[in-house]
């Protein structure tokens, strides 16, 4: 799939993972699950979540919780980006995978699922002049494509449309008498 056709895609994007521990040698005897991308209200609820429960926890953010508060983050963004064959959520809620969740089992999924996201919706400083033209190129032929872009891309885009060198003869230096 191209970098056009993942971003399009968007939170259609799914990505087959066995899960952490169950990959045998024997074909089909690994648990598999599947990872999606996740959007910017996805993303916003595992935020808001995690700090609703350290608040009724009566936990303040701080150096010493900062760890705990990233670690209930990923597990709010487990629970939303693990899914089944069907594209059916695979828990209700992170309560619900919490407790099946081993620390070594977590970094291994949300290391996937970071890199998953990040290949379906890359940063464009990370993308190559010729990689971000071709979207710039696709936006340009249809416009509806700003809508599965991510705010940080826009103001990337934005960022990088200010960057290039302008072409008109007025930008240029030339001028007419």
């Amino acid at each position: 799939m191209s970098l056009i056709e993942k971003l399009k895609a968007g939170k259609k994007n799914v990505k087959p993972v066995p899960w952490p521990g169950t990959i045998s040698s024997a074909p089909g005897t690994d648990e598999t699950v599947y990872l999606a991308v996740l959007t910017e209200a996805d993303i916003q609820q595992a935020l808001f979540e995690t700090e609703k429960k350290f608040k009724a926890a009566g936990v303040e953010f701080s150096v010493a919780t900062a760890d705990a508060y990233q670690s209930e983050q990923n597990t709010q963004l487990l629970a939303l980006a693990l899914l089944d064959e069907r594209g059916g959520r695979l828990f209700k809620n992170a309560d619900e995978l919490r407790p099946l969740l081993q620390p070594s089992v977590k970094d291994v999924l949300i290391e996937e699922f970071n890199a998953w996201q990040q290949e379906c919706s890359p940063a464009l400083a990370r993308m190559s002049d010729a990689e971000f033209d071709k979207v710039f190129e696709e936006v340009k032929k249809n416009p509806s494509t700003l809508n599965s872009l991510s705010l940080r891309t826009l103001r990337e885009l934005i960022i990088y449309l200010a960057a290039r060198p302008a072409t008109s003869p007025k930008a240029s230096g030339s001028t007419s008498s």
